[in-house]
């Protein structure tokens, strides 16, 4: 009996399994990679952030500066502040571990591409062989998908824009454990007239005020941005016209 063997189309069709096979376990490697990268990227920032939690936490209200619902008021500020905050770090986070990993992968797909193109440009692809074409388009279409991924996607302006809400919930968090830990020295401007002319002083900003200033802080800052462009997909046509 004759043992059975594969064909050569066979083995080529294999050959470009295994191909995107190993692509995709790249591209989740690259991701784990980032993610490891980030969390040693913010060990400091974190270690900071559970000073002023632990802070925040222990601060007991004496009656005199702050009352003890005042200060359960600040605390849940606080705390809706840090969970927000948290949010926009685990966008930030999954942005960036895809933009990386996608990015890396795109410039070797690419380097593997142009290989292949200066192979082509001699004698053209009419004349290589089956396996040599099967690999040429696989590799052109990934290139093609990541390319496009990454515009789609928005990693960039998704990572800045919950950034800057990242940083902006950060500093209302330093702002409360500033005014709880300086017994409410937060100041605060007011015009004044004194002979006609304008002039700005400052007095300590009452407990109610600094409240309402949070809050107006927490409005602001308060963006759950995720955005996916799909009109940035091109034309099936123009992307085959790569070739």
């Amino acid at each position: 009996m004759t043992k059975p063997t594969l064909t050569v189309n066979a083995k080529t069709y294999l050959s470009v399994a295994a191909g995107f096979l190993l692509v995709v376990i790249f591209f989740y490697s690259l991701i784990k990679t980032a993610d490891w990268k980030t969390v040693q990227i913010l060990g400091p920032v974190q270690q900071a952030d559970k000073k002023i939690d632990a802070g925040i936490t222990t601060y007991q209200a004496d009656g005199l500066f702050i009352s003890s619902e005042k200060l359960e008021v600040l605390k849940n500020q606080y705390e809706v502040a840090r969970f927000k905050k948290q949010h926009n770090l685990e966008i930030i986070q999954l942005m960036n571990s895809y933009y990386f990993a996608s990015t890396m992968l795109l410039l070797a797909l690419s380097i593997i591409l142009g290989i292949y193109v200066l192979q082509i440009s001699g004698s053209g692809i009419q004349s290589k062989t089956h396996r040599f074409k099967a690999f040429f388009y696989s590799i052109l279409a990934l290139t093609t998908f990541f390319g496009i991924l990454i515009q789609v996607m928005n990693h960039q302006e998704n990572i800045s824009i919950n950034k800057t809400s990242f940083l902006a919930y950060s500093a209302t968090q330093l702002r409360i454990y500033n005014y709880l830990m300086t017994n409410g020295q937060e100041l605060k401007e007011t015009k004044k007239v004194i002979v006609g002319a304008p002039e700005v002083a400052r007095e300590p900003m009452p407990i109610d005020d600094f409240i309402t200033s949070i809050n107006r802080e927490i409005n602001q800052a308060n963006n759950i941005f995720l955005k996916i462009t799909h009109d940035k997909i091109q034309d099936y046509n123009e992307i085959l016209s790569m070739e």
